[in-house]
């Protein structure tokens, strides 16, 4: 049996555009955009929430950080749990945790896991 070629896929990544990507995608197609920062870097789309904050005003992240906890807990304590939704949450509330312990006291969001939990009682 011959050897199987192997495709080149870091050079199909960074030469496909996004969108070609996006279409090829299990996980990408027919869902929001990605949690992506803005090209000056500022701002922070939340996937999950379908909105931006600024990443260096801690009340619109704090607010964030609410709003995403709950996705969360609504995600996986519903009666028809959405564990991809869940995921997508999980993922930006440790994004937000990562940006709020750079502007205040680090050691309140050492544990995003815990504080997420705190969410679902």
């Amino acid at each position: 049996m011959m050897p199987r070629k192997h495709f080149d896929w870091d050079g199909y990544f960074s030469t496909a555009s996004f969108e070609t990507v996006r279409k090829a995608s299990p996980e990408l197609d027919g869902r929001c955009p990605p949690t992506t920062y803005s090209p000056n870097g500022k701002l922070l789309y939340l996937s999950s929430q379908d909105f931006d904050v600024e990443i260096d005003d801690p009340e619109q992240l704090r607010q964030a950080l609410t709003a995403t906890g709950r996705s969360y807990a609504n995600a996986v304590s519903s009666k028809h749990a959405n564990h991809f939704q869940a995921y997508i949450a999980e993922e930006d509330f440790i994004i937000i945790c990562n940006h709020l312990a750079s502007l205040e006291d680090p050691s309140d969001f050492s544990d995003p896991d815990a504080l997420l939990k705190e969410y679902l009682r």
